[in-house]
């Protein structure tokens, strides 16, 4: 009976006090609820509007492209073609003003599109109520880009391939699994990239890049140029300053483990001596006056590997290589030395259709013209 009394009491009190707690807590949970559905609503419209900031931004900016008149000078010496340094130096002081001119447009461009201190929708505000003149800066803009693109330095190259072939041996040596040199590392003599000024020039094969004592070699069959460490044009060399030689060796894969597996196998003859009387030893048994040393050959198995010797410029190195692949390409190399050519053989310039060219209308751009 007590027991019974205690429970429907204590229940009696739980009801009571969930009561009490619902009263007070529940408009608290609304108010949380609702204040979070808020901040919902508003992060998905800041969402929409930093995707379509981001649209216009890509829409309108221009592209990345870099000009700089002075470079690094190259202490080239007899090696430097004169008449195409000359050539290349007077086409980049021609070509200033339009670049000039297109910094100018794309700065004014940068500004109104990155404007700083400001929320993403205060920027999306002053983008469209100033979206005629970001309209009238593109225009302008892609007409300096057409203009500057217009006329490009064409290299003029033979039909023999040899500057796919140096290109082909550079990336042989590189890939080699073992390449060596006092000089420098391979991975960095060997350049991954492309200096910024020769985006100024025109050529049907990649040349080789090759970067040496702070500078940008790219190896044409009939030229050699020279950027500086910014990517500016420096100087232009005869490509008889590209200088190679080859020399194979064989080793004993006994002697050494660590032979490489693009190394060919060879089997070569090994000089060897031996008394005519010997101590168990193998020294020569002092009890026989008329004791001769024996000269002979024995064929032993080994791994052939080359040095393979690089000149550009005043700039020198060798390097142990064991690619047999990069070897045989060397060598091609070395047994065809280029010839000096004059400046008309080598580069002329070329002048493209683009200057003359209307510029496209842009979707953004259409609109706002049917509202005027």
């Amino acid at each position: 009976m007590w027991e019974s009394l205690l429970a429907i009491f204590i229940v009696g009190g739980i009801i009571a006090v969930t009561v009490e707690f619902i009263e007070y807590i529940l408009p608290i949970a609304i108010v949380i609820v609702v204040i979070s559905l808020v901040a919902s609503v508003l992060k998905s419209k800041e969402a929409a509007r930093k995707k379509e900031l981001e649209l216009i931004i890509a829409q309108y900016s221009p592209k990345k492209v870099s000009f700089r008149l002075n470079a690094r000078e190259f202490p080239g010496g007899s090696q430097i073609h004169g008449e195409a340094q000359e050539f290349i130096l007077q086409y980049k002081k021609q070509i200033a003003e339009d670049f000039s001119l297109m910094e100018l447009a794309d700065g004014n461009i940068e500004k109104m599109l990155y404007c700083e201190g400001t929320t993403t929708a205060e920027k999306l505000k002053y983008l469209n109520k100033n979206k005629y003149e970001l309209e009238r800066l593109k225009i302008e803009s892609d007409k300096c880009h057409r203009k500057t693109e217009s006329r490009k330095i064409r290299i003029i190259c033979g039909e023999g391939g040899k500057t796919a072939l140096i290109s082909e041996a550079a990336l042989a040596m590189l890939a080699s699994k073992k390449c060596t040199s006092a000089a420098i590392a391979v991975k960095d003599f060997v350049a991954d990239k492309k200096p910024a000024d020769l985006a100024l020039f025109v050529y049907e094969q990649d040349p080789a890049v090759f970067y040496a004592n702070g500078f940008y070699f790219c190896v044409f069959e009939n030229i050699i140029l020279v950027f500086d460490e910014n990517g500016v044009f420096s100087a232009a060399l005869d490509a008889s300053a590209f200088r190679v030689t080859v020399e194979r060796r064989k080793t004993k894969s006994s002697f050494d483990r660590n032979i490489d597996t693009d190394s060919a196998p060879v089997v070569f003859d090994e000089q060897r001596a031996k008394w005519l009387y010997e101590r168990r030893d193998g020294h020569r048994d002092m009890r026989y006056k008329d004791n001769q040393l024996i000269e002979y050959t024995v064929p032993v198995s080994g791994y052939e590997y080359g040095i393979i010797s690089i000149s550009l410029g005043s700039f020198s190195a060798v390097f142990s290589v064991s690619s047999s692949a990069a070897l045989g390409l060397f060598e091609r190399i070395g047994a065809s030395p280029s010839a000096r050519k004059s400046v008309d053989d080598i580069m002329c310039i070329e002048k493209t259709e683009q200057e003359g060219e209307e510029p496209a209308s842009l979707p953004f751009c259409i609109e706002t013209k049917n509202k005027r």
